[in-house]
């Protein structure tokens, strides 16, 4: 890098709001730009309690004190797209560039649009002389994460409502889009989705897909899989999962797959790592389907534990029923060499291919579920022989070392070269 830039990010959400995949991925990235000598200013919205008094103990939790520079929004939910979001987050970018122009504008998902759709559309053969390039990292695509949100939802008031406020912000959403210099797309899927929503930009949107950091990492304990007539005299079988707690992610079907099993393998055990709002649901669920004992619910785990949990299990299942990014949390099991079941849904297809590092089932089916997951039990030199695919590909394709080198260069060299002709900021 031969000039540092000054670089804002804007993220609904990030690790210090919740530690999903989503944050996880903004929070290295904002690292990444520092610890390569930029000026960055990361924007979003409202901080939990515990942090509101202190923005920069709060930047603090991204890198180290005094390198990145936060503000958030004074009002609304924390890590939320509510409707005040748009317009406050707009304000602080605003007052912030005011006194000294960004070089770059990066928004993590829709955490730009509000400033993005004020800009101005772009006046043939003249540059505005504040203008400033503009990229998006791309997780998913509205109209899946709307199908997700009906999924969570079902179809009653609380769906029509949702839907209702995501028609008002659609336009908003089209314009943002259609004012980004460079779409960043975190899987091939995601991209593919993107162009088909927003077909005007789909000559600038590029793919870097996401990346798991491995290093210091347990191996996967499942070489000692027993077989089958072994399995009622030996040690449990260990079934994990992880990620958000959410009706799109599968977890009852997980639930039930595990109960159709447990006849056939009465120590078979169930771990999941992860909360959200299905949590309670869930538990109860556990609590009817299985006996006592046999579902653990461990909740948020910090890294190294989670990896030191999954690493002990047999087998993973990531039975999510919705459309994905590229899920870090599958990544994380394939590079850990787990045996992986996991739903046939895109963005999870990116990462894992049938029957050469995993099997794939259809979302929802928790039959299928259960037959899958039977198969690898029953075939432990196969569980094996996918799970050390699945760690071989995860390192060869999905590091976090070569995602973040890749952002950033995409990042940089957008910068540099500048955005397009007559793009500029409209006036409050």
């Amino acid at each position: 890098m031969s000039v540092p830039l000054r670089i804002c990010v804007l993220a609904r959400s990030l690790p210090l709001h919740r530690a999903g995949g989503f944050e996880l991925h903004t929070a290295a990235l904002i690292a990444e730009l520092a610890a390569a000598g930029h000026a960055v200013t990361a924007i979003t919205s409202r901080l939990p309690a515990g942090l509101r008094a202190d923005e920069e103990a709060a930047a603090a939790t991204l890198a180290p004190r005094g390198a990145v520079s936060l503000a958030a929004c004074r009002r609304g939910i924390p890590g939320r797209y509510d409707l005040g979001y748009w317009p406050e987050s707009r304000r602080i970018f605003a007052r912030i560039a005011a006194r000294e122009p960004f070089d770059l504008l990066v928004g993590a998902g829709w955490g730009a649009a509000g400033v993005l759709a004020a800009r101005r559309e772009p006046s043939a053969g003249r540059r505005a002389p504040d203008a400033f390039p503009a990229a998006m990292i791309a997780h998913g695509s509205p109209r899946a994460e709307l199908r997700a949100k009906r999924r969570r939802l079902g179809a009653g008031p609380a769906y029509a409502l949702h839907w209702a406020r995501w028609r008002l912000g659609a336009a908003r959403l089209a314009r943002a889009a259609s004012r980004c210099d460079r779409i960043v797309a975190v899987s091939a899927s995601v991209a593919e989705r993107m162009a088909e929503e927003f077909p005007g930009c789909a000559g600038r949107i590029v793919v870097v897909p996401n990346g798991v950091d491995l290093a210091g990492a347990p191996r996967a304990a499942c070489a000692g899989l027993p077989s089958p007539e072994a399995e009622a005299a030996s040690r449990p079988l260990r079934i994990a999962a992880s990620g958000r707690l959410h009706a799109d992610k599968g977890i009852e079907q997980l639930l039930r797959a595990a109960a159709e099993l447990r006849p056939r393998y009465p120590r078979l055990e169930v771990a999941i790592a992860g909360e959200g709002p299905r949590g309670p649901a869930l538990q109860a669920l556990a609590g009817r389907l299985l006996p006592q004992g046999a579902v653990r619910f461990h909740g948020h785990l910090p890294r190294p534990l989670l990896l030191e949990r999954l690493a002990g299990a047999d087998l993973y299942v990531f039975p999510s029923t919705g459309d994905e990014g590229l899920p870090l949390a599958l990544l994380e099991a394939m590079g850990l060499g787990l045996p992986v079941v996991a739903s046939r849904v895109s963005g999870v297809t990116d990462a894992l291919r049938d029957g050469r590092e995993g099997l794939l089932v259809p979302p929802g089916d928790a039959r299928a579920l259960a037959g899958a997951m039977a198969a690898l039990l029953e075939e432990p030199d196969r569980a094996r022989s996918l799970g050390r695919a699945a760690r071989e590909r995860c390192l060869a394709e999905f590091s976090a070392a070569r995602m973040l080198a890749d952002l950033r260069g995409a990042l940089e060299a957008l910068a540099r070269a500048g955005t397009a002709p007559g793009t500029e900021a409209a006036p409050d």
